[in-house]
């Protein structure tokens, strides 16, 4: 009930999420439930993610969560929305993996981690030595000499790879409002509001366990419409 009514108030309020709001209200156990039923939600129909697969994945999706001080309810809806969790799916614009990352996307992300580079983080190249250390050394120095083709593959075969690219292109953009940021993220200035605003509809849907069905799911979203009235029965 407090779920509920907590995703009606962020509906009414148009849905800011000027701040975090999963880690004030759910515990580990709440977060580790809702990931993994949204996994398995958005491939009920085809069966193309099975119960071991959505149990591994969830695991990366908190972790890297956890790791880059993301909201995990909110990146899930977000790879929701792009893949619905099938890592070697491939947009009709060439974006590729759990988060479908563009090489302009990709390029943003290794800026912001080579360790030569102008543009460098050193908050994100602390978070990645701390949870991802061997990873980290395979980031290249600076994108002078980087091949974004090889590194577009390993997006697109590695759902680790992915999870932590689209993480770190969200964080870079990331003050305290994710509607901001979203927009960032996809960057189409076409489909940009729409694309965060399906996001955080979504957001707020899986942490009512599925039970309130998406109010914005209008004629110019049909992500959104093709969820309505789908209601999967969250399972531990």
């Amino acid at each position: 009930m407090l779920l509920k009514m907590l995703s009606i108030i962020w509906l009414f309020n148009g849905a800011p999420f000027a701040q975090n709001f999963s880690p004030i209200w759910m515990n580990s156990q709440d977060v580790h439930h809702l990931v993994k039923a949204s996994v398995l939600a958005a491939n009920e129909k085809k069966g193309l993610v099975g119960q071991l697969e959505a149990k591994i994945l969830t695991r990366q999706i908190i972790k890297t969560s956890q790791c880059f001080d993301i909201d995990p309810i909110i990146f899930t809806a977000l790879i929701w929305r792009e893949s619905h969790f099938r890592h070697l799916s491939q947009s009709e614009t060439g974006a590729v993996g759990l988060t479908q990352l563009t090489k302009t996307g990709i390029h943003e992300v290794l800026d912001r981690l080579g360790s030569e580079s102008l543009r460098k983080r050193d908050e994100l190249r602390n978070q990645m030595a701390s949870c991802y250390p061997t990873i980290l050394k395979t980031i290249p120095a600076n994108t002078d000499v980087v091949d974004f083709s090889e590194w577009k593959r390993k997006v697109a075969n590695s759902p680790e790879i992915a999870l932590i690219f689209g993480a770190v292109l969200l964080k870079i953009n990331l003050n305290s409002d994710y509607r901001l940021a979203l927009e960032k993220y996809n960057g189409d200035p076409r489909v940009k509001v729409r694309f965060a605003t399906d996001v955080l509809t979504l957001a707020a849907w899986i942490s009512s366990s599925f039970m309130l069905i998406p109010q914005t799911a209008s004629n110019n979203s049909k992500f959104l419409a093709s969820i309505q009235g789908f209601l999967p029965t969250p399972t531990m």
